[in-house]
């Protein structure tokens, strides 16, 4: 079973690397965190007004991308 993984597991790689025509390299990329919004809701607060919510600072999350172009 092990053998039949690994072979399958090649074949794919073999596969996915033969069909890309062009990777670019690695970048980093900020984007929003969109499910640390603090400005809407009651923020656990069963009754009454919340406090302000306090400053958080840089929001974002910095991610590695890789873009990869695939033939047809």
């Amino acid at each position: 079973m092990r053998v039949v993984c690994v072979a399958f597991l090649g074949l794919s790689l073999l596969i996915i690397t033969t069909g890309c025509e062009r990777v670019s390299a690695p970048y980093k990329m900020k984007m929003d965190r969109v499910d640390q919004n603090m400005a809407a809701g009651n923020r656990g607060y069963l009754k009454g007004t919340p406090p302000p919510a306090p400053d958080r600072g840089d929001l974002k999350r910095e991610f590695i991308a890789l873009d990869v172009d695939l033939i047809n």
